[in-house]
């Protein structure tokens, strides 16, 4: 009884921490701020649900093929003009997450409002909120862009690699849709930080990761592989006395 007991929990834990595919539909980066602070999230609009970074990731299947455009505006992508991408669109396409930055979890009046100098945005005030790219692996380039043309505007992008100029700024309660693009197939992860002034201070989030699966499903958090290691180990101890 011992052995079918032990065996049900390495089960249940594993069904537990199953992650959900979101591949289509849409879908939001949310970072929230509260009173037991940063809140990120990914927020599946469509079906008004919330998964926390680790317990969902975003899928790019063959509908996100495309081809890198030819302009020479697009070299930050790290792949010759022409060469296969995968990507998201600013507009809702079938079968391609319809990605945004989303802040609406921010009230207005959370943060300090201050003047914007960051030149990629208009330089007004407001309560500003900076999601800074840390760190990222995977088998090829990623990128985050808005606009289109021959002038589109690139927030990050790994191919010259990763500086404090690496982040995507909004308002508190914004919802920002803009193109990500991966230049191979298989699985990405991307860290994040978020910032913002709070009384005349920086107040930063913990690091936390989203993950991409582009033609390839992500596997399960490696801690919960250690979890049922440690547990069959725990029971190949218990058959044995």
């Amino acid at each position: 009884m011992r052995y079918i007991f032990t065996l049900t929990l390495v089960a249940a834990a594993s069904l537990s921490w199953s992650q959900v595919q979101l591949s289509s539909g849409h879908l939001g980066l949310g970072i929230g701020y509260g009173a037991e602070g940063w809140d990120p999230h990914i927020h599946d609009h469509d079906n008004n649900t919330e998964y926390a970074p680790d317990e969902a990731y975003l899928y790019y299947g063959t509908a996100a093929r495309a081809n890198r455009p030819v302009s020479a505006a697009y070299d930050f992508i790290g792949v010759a003009a022409g060469a296969p991408i995968w990507r998201n669109y600013t507009n809702t396409v079938p079968n391609i997450p319809w990605l945004d930055f989303d802040f609406e979890e921010i009230a207005p009046g959370t943060f300090d409002s201050f003047l914007q100098t960051d030149p990629r945005l208009d330089p007004i005030s407001g309560e500003w909120v900076d999601v800074n790219l840390i760190s990222f692996s995977g088998p090829g380039q990623v990128s985050f862009f808005q606009g289109g043309g021959t002038s589109p505007t690139v927030w990050f992008a790994t191919s010259d690699g990763i500086s404090s100029s690496d982040k995507f700024i909004s308002a508190a309660g914004g919802h920002d849709h803009g193109s990500f693009t991966f230049t191979q197939a298989g699985v990405y992860s991307l860290t994040f930080q978020a910032s913002a002034m709070l009384n005349g201070t920086r107040v930063y989030s913990d690091n936390y990761t989203y993950r991409f699966g582009v033609e390839q499903a992500v596997p399960e958090p490696a801690s919960m592989i250690a979890l049922g290691a440690g547990v069959l180990a725990l029971l190949k101890r218990k058959r044995s006395r």
